[in-house]
C-alpha cells in the first residue's frame, strides 16, 4: 500500500523565543515524525531581524531545526535580509502562500 516515508508530516510553530522549550519539542516532533515546521503566521521577521537579540534567537531557532532533520516552511513574503544571513543555504527553507 503506501509506504510511510511518502508522508510529510507539519506542524505550526510559535514559540522560537524559548531555547529550552524548542530543544525538547523539537526533539519530541522528529521522534512523533514530524518532517516540517512552519513559522506562525503572524510572526513579524522584518522587526525580529531589526533587533540582533532576536535576530539570535531565530538564528538558533533555524540551526536546531537542521539539527534534528527538519525543514522549515516561512509564510511568501520575507525580508531580504533573512536570506542575506550566512546560514541561509543551511536552513532548507521552504514557502508557502495562505
Amino acid at each position: 500500500m503506501f509506504n510511510k516515508s511518502h508522508y510529510q508530516t507539519f506542524t505550526y510553530y510559535h514559540f522560537f523565543h524559548d531555547s529550552e522549550r524548542w530543544q525538547s519539542d523539537l526533539s519530541e516532533l522528529r521522534a512523533q515524525g514530524f518532517s516540517y515546521v512552519i513559522l506562525a503566521k503572524g510572526l513579524d521577521l522584518k522587526s525580529v531581524l531589526a533587533s540582533e537579540d532576536q535576530k539570535q534567537d531565530l538564528t538558533n531557532f533555524l540551526d536546531a531545526v537542521v539539527d534534528h532533520q527538519m525543514h522549515c516552511i516561512l509564510h511568501v513574503g520575507n525580508p531580504r535580509e533573512l536570506y542575506l544571513l550566512p546560514d541561509a543555504q543551511r536552513w532548507r527553507f521552504d514557502y508557502m502562500r495562505l
